[in-house]
């Protein structure tokens, strides 16, 4: 099921589908000023997925890594962009409510897994304070 066109219509102030962007300034690990935009390259649809090594050569970032710092950076900013780890995997734009709740399902489950790794590091913490106090 497609998501119907007023919904694509605006998220963020950016057109889903791509058609409005809005260039901004990102200053990147070498120090040098960019205007590289993500989501002005990205494609709609999972099975339109761009990889990292793709978006890395064609925006000319510096590493994988750059490229995901200019995501997060780019969705701050209030753009979607949508991420799967499926065969090929890579970034792409919401084409379906289905494609949007898998991605939100995968943010859920990496949360709780990050959630549980942060409690578990604070119980330690709090296991040498106690060892401190004695």
């Amino acid at each position: 099921m497609k998501i119907p066109s007023k919904a694509l219509h605006r998220f963020g102030g950016q057109n889903i589908a791509g058609a409005m962007y809005i260039t901004m300034e990102l200053y990147h690990d070498s120090g040098r000023e960019d205007k590289s935009m993500v989501y002005e390259v990205l494609k709609v649809g999972e099975r339109n997925a761009l990889s990292p090594d793709y978006l890395r050569a064609t925006l000319g970032l510096t590493s994988n890594r750059a490229v995901q710092k200019q995501i997060e950076h780019e969705r701050r900013q209030g753009k979607v962009i949508l991420s799967s780890t499926q065969p090929p995997g890579g970034y792409f734009l919401p084409e379906t409510k289905q494609e949007i709740r898998r991605f939100i399902r995968t943010l859920e489950n990496r949360g709780s897994k990050t959630l549980d790794a942060l409690n578990g590091a604070r119980a330690l913490l709090d296991s040498f304070d106690e060892v401190d106090d004695v």
